[in-house]
């Protein structure tokens, strides 16, 4: 546990209440208590103090700075005690952290003397009823803050409530009225108007109605809306987890409640929850009720002084086995076994309707009862249950009692009821075999005690024409088969250059020749070649064999020789004559609208090739089409020549067609302008004269160029924090040093502009920031320390890093790192501090710049620590408590505040 050391100047602020009530030195647990006494927060006790100038960091490290600020201190508690009267608190359950006076010691020392301690959360036990998991599960929650749930229509107002009044279109109008004690608001320029004890909906009519007299507004232009929830202290007693009296928001019902307490133990009711209100009867909670319709909530919205009371459950009854939800369910008197199937979510579908078993305690004995619960269902009884009683519903046996089994090729397969005089015969008729059974052959898988299978041969064709049949027992099944399974399954296929490419069983009967299967494929396509191949397959070893056959000759005469039967696995293979022809293209590249490559085609012109292109780019050279045409002789090597066209137009294209026919292969490139581009911009941005968009006017046009173009420097300009953005290249910002550009042509600063460039220059910046690892809480006021530790000083001249940490910021802190300083310049450069065996040379500070003093890693401050001699504290509070006389006037202050 680590140690809160600023408890103990929160000791030595009611070290004199202490002193005189229990003459014992306080622990930082008494002083928390004090404080909480008071109303008041520690966090919100700090906060306060800074604002007031207070070094709150230095008490926490020095516990003696009490007497440097105990003045104010004891006049920010009288101030924080005064604003807290009257303010409405709310109880919220909370695990205090306990003062550890063995944390300050060494690991050694408090190894030796106490062991770890660790913070445990209270953890919340199941449910044992069934109910009770809907507060502990967080099925429901509390409601703490007004804009966590928007208040139901039935909402009770009362005092302490805020109504939000909203009017617009022809009038405007806001405003927020707190209900008063008595039950009224007070608008301005209207009578009270009294609100207590309306519904929300019902609060809402009277409003719209007193305000049409005053104000003009259409009938949607006016809403009520609730900005604050009053609070109400609740008690909440008996059979629940953590009883006691509770504060909670107004909008809460009794059910949002009961969860601040952890709702019902483990004996509580849920059935039977009353809400106890003066002067009118209790209402009575059904949790199961609730949880069926949420919607009906009825009036179980809280008053102030309510109080919930939850009794000890009369009736649990516990159900499990085959139900959807097994667990203990509270009856009421008059509920019996329906309800609490209804309850527990209905039986499974394997549940054993016949029988469920009951156990029972009676007369001190534990005695089973069986009842007939489908018995009981058909005939719409019910059955009483006492407390306590416990039900096991059973799964139905893994075997059936009175079913056979049919498989395979019948039209009806399936399970069958084994009915009284049901033989093979009549169940074969029941499942009615196909044409494709074998009824040869069957069998009757037959199950045997010892769960090993007895087949028993039938034959299908004797058993349905004559008399003779065969007994059925349980759990038989009868096996049929289809006479495919017992038949080799051969195919015989056409594909390539047919309509219709297939794969159809082949023709046991051995009439199918090539021509058929041809005519099934729909013929040949336009580009089939006058000839195929036939692939045969041995059935028997397997080997393939290759047979060309004259597809056209067939065709034409169905009788020739070659259109041979068909055999099993036979395929026959239609070549495309457009396999054997080489595809040709033509490419089109260069400054035209869209390069691509194209078949080639005899008729094809190169105007037809740029209108496919899109044609001509606007930075197209029309002087400059190449052509790279392949010249192929035969056995001869390949070569490229090249051709060069000018031309025009697509007309003066068209009028030079001969010259320019193309030809298989040809690659045409149309070339573009030299130095051919669009306008280039830059945009000048903050203190230039005439700040905007710039074009490039030349190449190599740099930044001092461009500043002249746009009318120089404004008198504000900092040249110092100018920065550059790039897109081109997705660069990203560039580090410049405008200054140095403008001053001198040739400094390597002033950079080439590109396209898209943006050049910011920002006014002036005479502030220099200092953060990190500085002591600036001992130099400024804590309302301007921003985050980060970080001070906003003026520029003082270009010192180096450590002089503006030194006089500016309270030198460096403890747990600062001074190899560990930057310096960060307006135009985003970073320079670090440089070290020389003792020596360190930090950088210059100028305008703009922001230093950063870092910390030391855990490891290092570790190292500090151990050199440093352990402080005694307990010595330190002991001298306190000797020293009490020094300190009188704080006694007699905190008496003071005390009255």
């Amino acid at each position: 546990m680590f140690i809160r050391i600023f408890s103990i100047s929160i000791i030595f602020v009611f070290l004199g209440y202490f002193i005189l009530n229990a003459q014992v030195v306080p622990t930082e647990a008494q002083a928390l208590s004090e404080l909480t006494k008071r109303g008041i927060a520690q966090d919100v006790l700090e906060e306060r103090l800074r604002t007031k100038g207070v070094n709150v960091d230095e008490l926490k490290s020095d516990p003696k700075a009490i007497v440097k600020y105990k003045t104010i201190i004891e006049a920010t508690v009288a101030e924080l005690e005064k604003e807290n009267l009257g303010k409405p608190t709310e109880v919220k359950a909370t695990i205090q952290e306990e003062y550890d006076p063995y944390a300050i010691l060494s690991k050694k020392e408090k190894k030796d003397t106490i062991k770890d301690t660790i913070e445990i959360k209270p953890i919340v036990p199941p449910a044992v009823i069934y109910g009770q998991n809907f507060f502990r599960d967080n099925i429901i929650k509390l409601y703490e803050k007004a804009d966590e749930i928007k208040p139901r229509e039935d909402y009770i107002l009362g005092p302490g409530d805020q109504i939000g009044i909203s009017i617009w279109g022809a009038s405007l109008y806001q405003k927020v009225f707190e209900i008063n004690g008595e039950g009224y608001i007070v608008p301005d320029n209207l009578p009270k108007i009294l609100l207590k004890g309306l519904t929300f909906s019902k609060a809402k009519q009277v409003l719209k109605a007193r305000y049409q007299n005053s104000y003009a507004f259409n009938s949607g232009n006016f809403d009520v809306s609730i900005k604050f929830l009053r609070t109400v202290s609740v008690g909440i007693y008996g059979a629940v987890l953590n009883p006691g009296s509770y504060t909670v928001s107004a909008v809460n019902t009794a059910f949002n409640a009961i969860v601040s307490s952890g709702g019902p133990s483990d004996i509580g009711s849920v059935r039977n929850i009353k809400l106890i209100r003066s002067g009118r009867q209790p209402i009575i909670l059904d949790v199961y009720k609730y949880m069926n319709n949420p919607s009906n909530q009825e009036d179980y919205y809280l008053q102030d002084n309510d109080i919930i009371q939850i009794p000890i459950a009369e009736k649990v009854v516990e159900i499990k086995g085959e139900i959807n939800i097994g667990s203990k369910f509270e009856l009421l008197k008059d509920e019996g076994l329906n309800k609490l199937l209804e309850y527990c979510g209905g039986l499974k579908a394997t549940a054993y309707r016949k029988n469920i078993q009951l156990r029972r305690i009676q007369n001190d004995e534990v005695i089973i009862i069986d009842i007939p619960l489908s018995k009981l269902l058909s005939e719409k009884k019910d059955f009483a249950l006492q407390n306590g009683d416990v039900i096991t519903v059973q799964k139905i046996p893994r075997d059936f009692e009175n079913a056979v089994f049919v498989q395979g090729e019948v039209e009806l397969a399936g399970q069958y009821s084994l009915e009284k005089g049901l033989d093979l015969k009549k169940l074969l008729e029941k499942t009615k075999p196909t044409a494709k059974s074998r009824m040869d052959l069957a069998y009757i898988k037959r199950q045997n005690l010892d769960q090993t299978h007895t087949y028993i041969q039938f034959s299908l064709e004797e058993i349905l024409k004559n008399s003779r049949t065969i007994e059925l027992q349980n759990l038989d099944t009868v096996i049929i088969f289809n006479v495919k399974d017992f038949t080799n399954q051969y195919f015989v296929s056409i594909t390539g250059a047919v309509r219709k490419p297939i794969n159809m069983e082949y023709d046991k009967y051995k009439k199918l020749r090539i021509s058929d299967l041809i005519s099934l494929a729909e013929g040949l396509r336009p580009d089939a070649s006058p000839f195929g191949y036939l692939t045969r397959i041995d059935t028997v070893n397997n080997e393939k064999n290759y047979i060309r056959i004259p597809l056209t000759e067939i065709i034409r005469n169905p009788d020739n020789a070659a259109n041979v039967v068909l055999e099993p696995k036979d395929k026959i293979t239609v070549y495309s004559e457009l396999v054997y022809v080489d595809s040709a293209y033509i490419r089109i590249t260069g400054a035209v609208k869209e390069p691509k490559s194209i078949p080639y085609g005899e008729n094809l012109s190169l105007k037809d090739l740029v209108a496919m292109a899109g044609g001509f780019k606007m930075e197209a050279a029309k002087n400059r089409i190449d052509v790279f045409r392949l010249l192929i002789s035969d056995s001869k090597p390949t070569r490229t020549v090249i051709s060069t066209f000018d031309v025009k137009s697509l007309e003066d294209i068209e009028s030079n067609a001969k010259q320019l026919e193309l030809q298989p292969y040809d690659i045409v490139a149309v070339r573009s302008v030299p130095e051919f581009q669009l306008q280039r911009t830059i945009k000048v941005v903050g203190e230039v004269v005439y700040p905007g968009e710039y074009p490039i006017v030349k190449d190599n046009q740099n930044l001092a160029e461009v500043i002249k173009m746009a009318g120089g420097l404004s008198k504000e300009a900092f040249t110092q924090g100018a920065t550059l953005y790039r897109s081109e290249m997705n660069t990203g910002f560039v580090v410049i040093r405008l200054d140095e550009a403008i001053a001198s042509e040739k400094s390597v600063q002033n950079i080439v502009v590109k396209n898209g460039d943006i050049i910011e220059i920002p006014k002036i910046n005479d502030v220099v920031s200092l953060e990190g690892a500085i002591n600036i809480n001992e130099m400024y006021k804590s309302k301007i320390i921003q985050q980060g530790n970080r001070i906003n000083v003026a520029f003082a001249g270009t010192y180096n890093a450590k002089y503006y940490i030194e006089h500016f910021a309270g030198g460096f802190s403890e747990k600062s790192n001074k190899n560990d300083v930057t310096v960060e310049y307006a135009n985003g450069r970073i320079k670090k501090v440089k070290s020389f065996l003792f020596f360190k040379t930090y950088p210059k500070v100028n305008k703009g710049s922001i230093v950063r003093v870092g910390y030391k890693k855990q490891k290092q401050l570790d190292k500090d620590n151990k050199t440093k001699e352990n402080t005694n504290w307990s010595k330190v509070v002991g001298d306190a408590v000797a020293q009490a006389t020094a300190v009188l006037s704080l006694i007699l202050l905190i008496r003071t505040i005390n009255q």
